[in-house]
């Protein structure tokens, strides 16, 4: 078994790959029970990991660092649970729990703020996020070259949306034509399209395989994208809580809700994952994913979500954003 030959082989081990990757599980499973084992030890992302499951790691080394930004992800059991992953059961994943960033800057040494922010090469794409969570604090390390027509953000309005049930076909439509569009135009452009729900990202994931089948445009670009230099900015497809940690030129938004045919200009005000306690750390975390453009694709105008007192900050968070785009 592994966990026995690095438990008899540890010191060779180490002095043979004194670095070492691990996911906070197989550091139990495969390490020995020995403390002080790595000089230093490293938590990245720890906005999002359990104090319980950061604590073997913790034990094993003589150092510490905490990396992880608490205006992003946090805690979730997403993947400790199997769900029923329909609209309504999406917003179960919430945990009300510190995690080891919130713990270790409660009760650490000193605590560093990083104030560059590398990735957008457009102030509007992180002005937004920059302003609302951050204090303005950010310095944005702007592209020597504006494009305004390619760079920045840009809202697409849905005026017959089809909202039913978690998915929204007109909506999705069109963001697969601005897909195209973009893989038409600008291909030598990284492309991701993130939902706000795993069933309007399923939907979207489903038409394109079956365009890619047909359509030269989109198989030409999703092979030049998939080859082994370029497999981490690969077409994406994804839903809004598994999007952190990518990034990509080009980020398309769905935002999926809005009114129904039967009722339009009216809406239901649920937002499952947006309408809990963290739900904006989570639209923080989409609206700052793009390097170059983000186009909104949204069924909803910003007077159609409705301010309630009882609500938490992500329904305000997602109205503003909407105005914003605008």
């Amino acid at each position: 078994p592994v966990r026995y030959i690095v438990q008899k082989a540890i010191n060779a081990l180490l002095a043979m790959k004194p670095v070492w990757l691990m996911q906070p599980i197989t550091v139990s499973q495969f390490l020995p029970r020995i403390r002080e084992l790595f000089d230093l030890v490293v938590i990245d992302e720890a906005s999002q990991m359990l104090p319980q499951h950061a604590v073997p790691s913790v034990l094993r080394g003589k150092q510490l660092i905490v990396v992880g930004d608490d205006q992003q992800m946090p805690p979730s059991n997403l993947f400790n649970t199997v769900l029923d992953e329909s609209d309504d059961d999406e917003g179960d994943n919430e945990i009300e729990s510190e995690s080891i960033l919130d713990l270790a800057a409660a009760r650490g040494g000193g605590t560093v703020s990083l104030l560059w922010h590398y990735r957008s090469r457009h102030d509007s794409l992180i002005n937004f996020s920059n302003q609302k969570f951050y204090d303005n604090r950010l310095q944005v390390i702007t592209s020597p070259v504006i494009n305004r027509h390619n760079m920045g953000v840009r809202l697409v309005q849905i005026e017959q949306p089809s909202y039913d049930e978690g998915l929204n076909i007109t909506e999705a439509q069109r963001v697969i034509l601005e897909a195209k569009n973009c893989m038409r135009e600008k291909p030598e452009s990284s492309l991701a399209i993130v939902a706000m729900n795993i069933k309007q990202a399923d939907y979207i994931r489903m038409e394109f395989n079956r365009l890619k089948d047909k359509d030269e445009i989109v198989q030409k670009y999703v092979d030049k994208w998939e080859t082994e230099q370029s497999k981490l900015s690969a077409f994406l497809i994804t839903n809004l809580e598994r999007v952190q940690g990518d990034e990509r030129d080009i980020v398309i938004i769905s935002t999926v809700y809005g009114p129904t045919k039967a009722t339009p200009g009216v809406m239901a005000q649920r937002f499952p994952l947006i309408n809990q306690l963290n739900g904006h750390r989570r639209l923080n975390v989409l609206f700052t994913r793009a390097r170059d453009q983000v186009i909104v694709v949204s069924s909803m105008k910003p007077g159609m979500i409705m301010e309630n007192p009882q609500d938490h900050r992500g329904k305000n968070i997602l109205r503003e954003y909407i105005a914003y785009a605008e």
